[in-house]
């Protein structure tokens, strides 16, 4: 073995001797959070929890002493199971009261940014935001250019141009964010030629192009230059120059130009999941939470895929107890609302976060338990494969 193999070997093994030491704190830390936990509520009332925590997972109705709904004292056990800290309402601490708890699901904590920043960060963030919304015209200009206030895509923000070119857009936001197969993406050329004055079909189109050559190139500029010869309401012109900067691999642009979007239309889950791909061309961990951040489920029917977004960010930042939270408050959300479909990003980043806590037992019992609902036929082969990918990795 050469002296270089030495030292990387020599390297690795302080990094693993240094994991598991920080692994080991970090067990204790959870057994001290459990004692802690059955001293201020209860033996029962922590056991009753878990029993809650357990049927929801389970996607059943939970049965016996721990079926009630969570309420404010099971909200109070999950953010404390989670290490979380969740803004007491209610009670006042002047009147000496413990303060009362947002009532979730015990699946899981809701995420909530405040928690994560300081007054001076939140400052910051406040005015950046009502600036960016400033410059991008937070989507009055929209509804003048086009179609009025009905005229909204699948995630709630304001589309300019043809109402017959909504259903277009809606289907090809709704490939994305569901990770269609790659050819349900391509329906969007169509639906593009079919109706050639709307804009957002138009840049949807060179998306799909950009894609479809890897993330960048020429491929979509033609429809890039179509959608530059119609009237443009200012989120357009933000997707306009967001698809030429990721043309021309200008990847720290491509981001700016997409998180001044999401500041403005915060509901727009596409233009979220396209900073954090650009970021992951970057390897820009904090700028996939940043865009995450800055945006929210909205009121369109895609609003749901927010947490998965959210969870990754947090995850990819190393903030494995957050992005579980987020997950579970996801899949919450997903179980009350009866979903039809699973959202797999969501599993996913659930799966990492359970995996970076070295939780290797349960994320595997949890995708394990979710595999049937992965469609090889509809789900995009790169979401399938990695997710059994995680599944044998787990094994």
């Amino acid at each position: 073995m050469s002296a270089e193999d030495e030292e990387r070997l020599r390297a690795f093994r302080s990094r693993a001797a240094g994991e598991s030491a920080r692994l080991a704190r970090e067990a204790l830390k959870q057994k001290a959070k459990h004692a802690d936990l059955r001293a201020t509520y209860g033996t029962e009332a922590v056991s009753n929890w878990y029993a809650d925590h357990q049927a929801h997972l389970n996607a059943q109705p939970a049965t016996g002493a721990g079926s009630s709904a969570p309420g404010a004292a099971g909200a109070a056990l999950a953010a404390a199971a989670c290490g979380l800290r969740i803004k007491a309402v209610g009670e006042s601490e002047a009147a000496g009261g413990r303060g009362s708890f947002t009532p979730v699901s015990p699946v899981g904590t809701p995420y909530d940014e405040a928690v994560d920043l300081t007054d001076e960060e939140t400052e910051t963030e406040a005015g950046a935001g009502k600036e960016e919304a400033a410059d991008v015209g937070a989507g009055e200009e929209a509804a003048e250019v086009g179609g009025g206030a009905d005229a909204l895509d699948a995630l709630g923000a304001p589309v300019c141009g043809p109402a017959a070119g909504l259903p277009g857009v809606r289907d090809y936001q709704s490939c994305v964010l569901r990770y269609r197969r790659f050819e349900a993406w391509g329906q969007v050329l169509s639906a593009a030629n079919q109706t050639p004055d709307s804009p957002l079909l138009q840049l949807l189109a060179a998306d799909y192009l950009q894609a479809k050559a890897g993330g960048s190139g020429p491929e979509g500029d033609d429809r890039l230059a179509a959608a530059a010869g119609l009237p443009l309401a200012e989120r357009e012109k933000g997707y306009l120059e967001a698809l030429r900067a990721s043309a021309s691999a200008d990847w720290e642009r491509a981001y700016s130009l997409w998180l001044r979007v999401v500041k403005a239309y915060p509901s727009d889950l596409f233009a979220v999941k396209r900073a954090q791909f650009v970021c992951l061309m970057r390897g820009d961990a904090g700028g996939m939470l940043a865009a995450a951040r800055a945006a929210s489920p909205g009121e369109g029917p895609l609003g749901r895929y927010y947490y998965g977004l959210l969870a990754f960010g947090l995850e990819q930042t190393g903030q494995y107890e957050r992005a579980e939270a987020a997950a579970r408050e996801g899949l919450a959300g997903e179980f009350d609302a009866q979903a039809e479909e699973q959202d797999a990003w969501l599993q996913h980043g659930l799966a990492h976060a359970l995996y970076f806590q070295a939780r290797h037992g349960e994320a595997l019992a949890f995708l394990a338990e979710r595999s049937g609902g992965w469609d090889r036929d509809t789900l995009h082969p790169f979401l399938f494969t990695h997710l059994w990918w995680h599944m044998a990795l787990l094994q």
